[in-house]
């Protein structure tokens, strides 16, 4: 099941399988709120791009605990490089 909610113009996702997309999950935007582990426990599959990171960074990680990435063209492509914190996300 995926779940995914909005607090104060945020997007939040969890629980998701992205699967075959050209990008999957595309970031353009320098508000803090989108950069606090918004993507938690979520499965990146066979995607051209799992995760596309544009606009101005912010000084705060984004999280991706528990995210699972396989087979994608690209994992992350970090264009504006944000800082990232991937020590508990799975590469394959």
């Amino acid at each position: 099941m995926c779940h995914g909610t909005g607090a104060d113009g945020g997007i939040c996702y969890t629980e998701c399988r992205f699967e075959g997309n050209e990008v999957a999950v595309h970031y353009n935007t320098n508000q803090t709120n989108f950069f606090n582990s918004v993507a938690p426990d979520n499965q990146f599959l066979r995607n051209g791009t799992a995760i596309l990171i544009e606009g101005e960074p912010v000084d705060q990680a984004m999280g991706l605990p528990g995210c699972r990435f396989e087979g994608n063209g690209t994992d992350i492509d970090n264009r504006s490089g944000q800082p990232l914190d991937i020590s508990q996300a799975a590469f394959q």
